[in-house]
């Protein structure tokens, strides 16, 4: 996986932009190299007032969403690569949740060519210009090149420090959001190098933006650029519980 926190921050915006709440991303694998992978995605409040505000004559807002949601998918997943199909999209509604589940279906994961958050805004041609997950699999061994590219020489500047009113902003438009995603095997795990297991699932990321922006000086020191390395940002975010961000820059899995 390529380049972990600007695809974090390129999440981030994607769930900010598209007024959602959370997405958590699950990449299920076989022993055979297929799998799944789910998207379930919760919507802000924003979204949930254009929901409720749309009722009434026009129908089920939520089901009209996911009618969308679904030709885009479709459209979508041949930019997965070789294999890759909609396997199912519903919608979710419950304990006072509202948003969608997306389900894609791969046949062989060597050929997948998914990108984090992939399901969200944009359009096929923006597929294409995001960042696939840098997987390969071979004799049930599965493994993650998370190897961070340093910024050019040329890259932007550091930013500076947000002022009060940006971070009353911020807090307001992403305390409640939360992104993860992670990677699960349903015939077990023999053997992993990752740091955060439990059971058969492996966890990538999972970024509480609600808690670290609660420690304004963590929240402060990681916007104002992207750390050298996953390490590095792992370090900078020590401390803040609700933020785990997985370091090794090969991830192995052999599966049982």
């Amino acid at each position: 996986m390529k380049k972990l926190i600007p695809i974090l921050g390129a999440a981030a915006l994607t769930l900010l932009t598209t007024s959602c709440l959370q997405q958590e991303t699950t990449l299920s694998l076989n022993k055979d190299g297929s799998g799944t992978i789910t998207e379930t995605t919760t919507f802000g409040a924003q979204m949930l007032a254009m929901i409720g505000a749309a009722g009434g004559e026009a129908g089920d807002p939520l089901a009209q969403m996911i009618a969308q949601a679904k030709a885009k998918a479709e459209k979508s997943a041949p930019n997965m690569g070789d294999g890759v199909s909609l396997k199912d999209i519903k919608p979710l509604n419950e304990g006072g949740k509202k948003g969608m589940v997306v389900t894609y279906a791969f046949k062989d994961i060597n050929k997948l060519k998914y990108a984090f958050g992939q399901s969200l805004g944009g359009g096929p041609e923006e597929d294409k210009e995001k960042e696939p997950l840098d997987i390969s699999y071979k004799d049930g061994l599965l493994t993650i090149n998370n190897k961070h590219e340093k910024p050019k020489e040329d890259a932007e500047a550091p930013k500076e420090a947000i002022d009060e009113s940006g971070l009353m902003m911020a807090k307001q438009m992403m305390g409640d959001m939360r992104i993860s995603l992670k990677l699960e095997f349903p015939g077990g795990i023999a053997e992993t190098n990752a740091e955060h297991t439990e059971a058969n699932k492996v966890t990538i990321m999972d970024v509480d933006f609600g808690k670290l922006i609660a420690q304004e000086d963590k929240f402060q020191e990681f916007m104002k650029g992207p750390p050298e390395s996953p390490a590095a940002a792992k370090e900078m975010l020590r401390g803040v519980d609700g933020v785990v961000i997985e370091t090794a820059e090969k991830l192995t899995v052999k599966l049982k």
